[in-house]
């Protein structure tokens, strides 16, 4: 009989960064992945903020070593009808990787720090005993067997293997894409709007993958995918101007609908990256966000298993998922409504309004102060309890909250907030000056002074 402290179902990117984490923390973790590696994959584009994850994970190097083409440019045909060229510096560039090997390059990792991987290997049934503890049924190699674990961690992208309630927050998208085999002649990346649908392209590997954006209702109108496929991409401008390309595979269908999980998180299951939410395909940060939610979901778990600070790690990782989907939501609402090639329609007309309300921005800040005038902590303040991430294990800080704000302001570079204006309210202008100097002492005070006073923390 198996018995482990952490079984991780999924062996993508969220499934192998958590796995390796949570073994790195003493935890005897099982892997089970039900497809053998390595896998084609959707979603290769890696914007440069993966860099700062790679880095934590101690991958950048092998990374860099594995050969993925580097996302120098990208042309974007969006705002108007001329074409804006996006360009990045070497050293900060992102990547448009195989997936096969990248996801191959995470689950080897996680392998080297002790990790057991059951491949390929099915779950077929997860009960919960009377402790707690979790009852696997799997099959590998046509073998039943019987694992047991404290505790499930669900990778396994969207579909679930737990129980849950998932909900769209954004509108119905589906993504339609192909390999095409052969390098085009100029193999760039880009971004371009259509009438009802959008377009993405980028080199990969020895080929190149062109996807189209749309809703079921225009597909509905062909006879096929595949003559949508077609049809659709002779109106890209961009997808013609890439020159010479061939071999197009099979046309692939795929819901890439943004939604998110009501319940990601208990005392015994955690859902990480596509499992616990979805961003919207524009964004390209699907797979840097499920990477970002295994890193601190493991710190949840670890929490959750050893520290008794339950409460706090539940509520942080709620609130985690809460914030990356209405930021994700804001962005993308943003960005649909600087498309101004193509007015009116159902496609474009519903991502323009599709919105949760979210932070406002400050009120402008003009103060003109005296030495002598004396700065108080915001009437409108609250100082709370803030569920933050720390290296082992999430615990309470003091944050202050104001009702304009989404997030509580916890952490100044790494000051506390909440001390600080403590220590500033009612002083004068030069005293709160020494006090920001001696607090922080790598910080310009001015400069600290003027951020507290935009973000209305602090008033006179």
């Amino acid at each position: 009989m198996d018995n482990y402290d952490i079984c991780v179902v999924g062996a993508g990117p969220s499934g192998s960064v958590i796995a390796k984490k949570l073994a790195r923390f003493g935890y005897s973790v099982v892997l089970i992945e039900k497809e053998k590696f390595p896998r084609k994959h959707i979603g290769l584009s890696l914007t440069p903020g993966i860099h700062h994850w790679l880095g934590l994970l101690g991958l950048k190097e092998e990374v860099n070593k594995a050969g993925f083409t580097r996302a120098l440019e990208s042309f974007i045909l969006w705002e108007s009808n001329e074409v804006v060229k996006k360009e990045f510096k070497p050293d900060l560039a992102g990547y448009h990787v195989d997936r096969g090997k990248f996801d191959q390059i995470l689950l080897h990792s996680a392998l080297a720090d002790g990790v057991r991987l059951l491949q390929p290997c099915t779950v077929n049934r997860l009960d919960q005993c009377d402790d707690g503890d979790w009852k696997i049924s799997v099959t590998q190699f046509s073998t039943q067997k019987h694992l047991f674990a404290k505790f499930i961690v669900e990778a396994t992208g969207r579909k679930s293997v737990l129980t849950g309630s998932k909900k769209a927050y954004l509108p119905k998208t589906l993504a339609t894409y192909t390999y095409w085999k052969s390098i085009p002649t100029n193999p760039v990346s880009f971004v371009e709007a259509g009438k009802n649908e959008w377009y993405w392209g980028a080199p990969v590997g020895k080929g190149y993958m062109a996807c189209i954006f749309s809703d079921p209702e225009t597909i509905r109108k062909f006879a096929s995918v595949q003559d949508f496929y077609f049809r659709t991409m002779n109106h890209s401008s961009l997808f013609a101007s890439l020159g010479n390309i061939g071999g197009a595979g099979d046309i692939i269908v795929c819901d890439a609908t943004a939604y998110k999980e009501e319940r990601p998180v208990s005392n015994r299951y955690i859902k990480v990256g596509d499992a616990a939410f979805t961003m919207d395909p524009l964004s390209s940060q699907g797979v840097q966000k499920a990477i970002k939610s295994a890193y601190q979901g493991a710190i949840v778990v670890n929490s959750l298993l050893k520290d008794g600070h339950s409460h706090a790690a539940l509520e942080y990782y709620h609130t985690l998922i809460r914030n990356e989907v209405l930021k994700n939501t804001q962005w993308t609402k943003q960005f649909y409504n600087r498309q101004k090639r193509f007015d009116g329609g159902a496609f474009w007309d519903v991502r323009k309004d599709a919105f949760i309300p979210g932070a406002k921005e400050p009120p402008e800040t003009n103060v003109s102060l005296k030495k002598e005038d004396r700065l108080f902590m915001n009437p409108n303040a609250v100082i709370i309890d803030v569920p933050v991430v720390g290296e082992y294990r999430i615990e309470y800080c003091k944050g202050v909250r104001l009702e304009e704000n989404d997030e509580p302001f916890v952490f100044l570079q790494n000051t506390s907030i909440a001390s600080l204006i403590k220590n500033m309210h009612g002083k004068p202008l030069i005293e709160c000056l020494q006090i920001i100097e001696h607090t922080m002492p790598h910080s310009p005070p001015l400069e600290v002074l003027r951020w507290l006073l935009y973000h209305r923390v602090i008033s006179n």
